[in-house]
């Protein structure tokens, strides 16, 4: 039990060896607000808060260190966008080119809620063609039609 015990707080040494010093209140607020704002450079799929890559903590110490002097979290962004591009950013500008991501998705579900609402308009509208009601059959046909069930149920329909 000692020699697990001794194992585990072997490999957590070096992930307690990462923990970076604490920062102001502020300081960290702008941290954190910048780094959820940017995607990593190596892992797209993550934000940079989150990815483990050398190069992405390299940022995020780039990134600790402007804030530390003093830049809001919108400079910051604008900075490393500036360096390594728009694919950086989680989310799209609101100007722009950018402006289109925001407004495409309402607008989208805006038209397809109008097609489904005329499609099940005029769905609705459409009424199935009732058959007319029959008129009365005349006697020679009742006869034909009596002799042709009588003929079923004994059997001799095919004949």
């Amino acid at each position: 039990m000692r020699i697990l015990l001794a194992l585990l707080l072997a490999l957590a040494a070096p992930a307690q060896a990462q923990v970076q010093p604490k920062l102001p209140p502020k300081v960290e607020a702008v941290v954190h607000e910048t780094l959820v704002s940017l995607r990593s450079p190596v892992t797209p799929s993550h934000t940079l808060d989150m990815c483990p890559a050398p190069e992405a903590i390299a940022l995020r110490d780039t990134i600790r260190a402007a804030a530390l002097q003093g830049q809001s979290s919108s400079q910051i962004v604008e900075g490393v966008v500036a360096r390594y591009g728009e694919r950086m950013r989680t989310l799209p500008r609101r100007d722009g080119f950018g402006l289109w991501a925001w407004l495409a998705p309402p607008l989208v579900l805006l038209l397809g809620g109008f097609a489904v609402f005329f499609a099940i308009r005029r769905m609705r509208g459409r009424t199935a063609a009732t058959p007319e009601p029959a008129g009365a059959i005349s006697d020679e046909d009742r006869a034909r039609l009596d002799a042709a069930l009588r003929a079923f149920e004994r059997g001799e329909a095919g004949v």
